[in-house]
Parts: structure tokens; C-alpha cells; sequence
């Protein structure tokens, strides 16, 4: 069959392929080329203080990719970025309470490292609820994916862990905008259309109804 494989090493940018597999052994050679490295701090614009555990997207400026590299700020709001491709990223910050209003972008060469980076991160709010089972509301749905996105602003808020056992979620690191919430899980009909309009404050007891999905089984021939 068909297979992507991919070559990565802290050290250097990685690197995928496809290959095809028909039978007998395949060679595939990589060439990786060092990446760059970017060290700095997530403060908070209105009072310059750290931000701890705010996780860093990365996005090429030029390429319009994700996932160049993330991390987590420590204690001391810190973070390293590792295995970069050379250019233009933008970097953008989400953490509780505090998200990014724009990204910071930083030039980076080849195998380059870049030291002292400020990310300065807005104020931000919450969005929290629960997902139950619309034959029975009181019965939350656990293993549940929530996310938001509001087209307007073109942003996106994701629940980072899904539903717990009663069926709780929460949405961290969310700017102002109406969003639409949409919500997944296995064996359930999706929902995507609850509204919420987040202003100056946690919007919280949002509750999202899900039905049972039926499966139709079959054969291709």
C-alpha cells in the first residue's frame, strides 16, 4: 500500500516521503537539514507578568503550515522551540486566562538559534458545560471532543482534554468572538450550531445535547 514516513531528530527539520510498498523491500533515503532553535518568555501584556503552562503554535508565514514546532511554558513562562525550517514563523500563545491577539513573527536562518523572544498574550476567558445524552439529560457523555470556531474573527478554541465522566468539558485561552460549537464522540450523531458570544467574561453551563447515531453496515463489491 501507500505509506508517508517520516525522518525527525531534535537537532534537525523533519522530513516526509511517500512510498509504496508492492511486495518486496523499500529503500528510502531522507536528508534532513539542521533546525533552528527559538528560546523565549509568554508575559502578560496588561501587568508583564510570566504566564505559566501556555502551550506555543507555530505556523510558517510563508508556507501557511502548521506544526513546525510546539512547546509549553515553564514556571518562569519560558519555552524553546526545536527542529525549525528556516524563514518567517509566527508564533501565537493560549494559556488559562491569557491567549494571543496577533502572532509574533521571527525571522529564523538555517540551523540558527534565536534567543529572547517576547510573546505577549491578552486576557482571555473560558468556556465550559457539559455534554449529555438528549434521551436523558441528566446523563453526561464522557470521551467527548468540544471545539469552537467563529467565523468572523477566523478563530479557533479547542477543548485540550475530552469530556470527563459526567460529561464536562472546558475551553481555555478564548478571545472575545461569537463562536459555534461543535461537538463529536463515537457512536454520536454530531452537533454543530450551539452558539456562544464570549465579551468580558467565562461563559459557563453551556449544555450540548447528542443523540445515538445508527451504524449501516454493508459490502462494496
Amino acid at each position: 500500500g501507500s505509506y508517508e514516513a517520516t525522518a525527525s531528530d531534535d537537532d534537525y527539520t523533519k522530513e516526509s516521503k511517500q512510498v509504496e510498498v508492492h511486495g518486496k523491500p523499500v529503500t528510502q533515503d531522507f536528508t534532513l537539514v539542521p533546525g533552528g532553535v527559538i528560546r523565549g518568555r509568554v508575559l502578560a501584556r496588561d501587568n508583564k507578568e510570566p504566564v505559566a503552562g501556555a502551550w506555543i503554535d507555530v505556523r510558517g508565514v510563508r508556507s501557511q503550515s502548521w506544526g513546525v514546532g510546539e512547546a509549553v511554558t515553564d514556571q518562569d513562562g519560558s519555552f524553546m522551540l526545536r527542529s525549525l525550517s528556516s524563514g518567517a514563523v509566527s508564533l501565537t500563545a493560549a494559556g488559562p486566562g491569557y491567549a494571543s491577539a496577533s502572532p509574533t513573527v521571527v525571522e529564523i536562518g538555517i540551523g540558527e538559534q534565536v534567543d529572547g523572544i517576547t510573546v505577549y498574550v491578552d486576557r482571555a476567558f473560558t468556556i465550559s458545560g457539559k455534554i449529555v445524552d438528549k434521551r436523558d439529560p441528566k446523563h453526561g457523555l464522557s470521551g467527548i471532543l468540544v471545539g469552537g470556531f467563529s467565523i468572523a474573527s477566523q478563530q479557533v478554541a479547542l477543548a485540550h482534554e475530552p469530556t470527563d465522566k459526567d460529561g464536562r468539558f472546558e475551553i481555555v485561552a478564548v478571545r472575545p468572538a461569537s463562536y459555534t460549537l461543535a461537538a463529536f464522540g463515537e457512536g454520536k450523531v454530531p452537533d454543530i450550531g450551539k452558539s456562544v458570544e464570549v465579551v468580558d467574561k467565562d461563559v459557563k453551563d453551556v449544555v450540548i445535547e447528542l443523540e445515538n447515531g445508527v451504524t449501516l453496515s454493508g459490502r462494496v463489491e
